[in-house]
């Protein structure tokens, strides 16, 4: 899975349209998006090249990895937590990201963490 340089884990909106966001408001407070002026640099395990960026509505520019805009999730406190995966909020579901742009659709059990472990790769921004 896809991190940031800290480790907390980054997912991807099913209700997001491309590299259009979907997530505003109350969404955005529960899931900021991962936001930068900038294109972040790709840590160890994160391609490039999938890196990218995309405007929201208030002109700020929101990380997007293989054209998926990225969030956090607000009740992940520390890294390596996955609280938001498979979560059916604000009209779709959320998923942690891997290193290829695709969701993660299997969830672990109940508890688990993705740790910081080599399968955790991350986006420096």
């Amino acid at each position: 899975m896809i991190a940031t340089g800290s480790g907390m884990t980054l997912y991807l909106f099913r209700a997001d349209k491309g590299t259009k966001s979907a997530c505003y408001g109350k969404c955005a407070t529960f899931w900021p998006p991962m936001l930068a002026s900038k294109k972040p640099a790709a840590g160890a395990g994160v391609k490039s090249s999938l890196i990218g960026l995309t405007m929201r509505k208030n002109g700020t520019h929101q990380v997007t990895y293989n054209r998926h805009p990225l969030y956090r999730f607000k009740l992940d406190k520390g890294a390596g937590q996955i609280k938001g995966q498979g979560q059916d909020f604000f009209g779709g579901l959320w998923w942690a990201v891997n290193s290829g742009g695709k969701a993660v659709t299997k969830s672990p059990p109940p508890g688990t963490t993705t740790g910081t472990t080599n399968t955790t790769t991350t986006i420096r921004y």
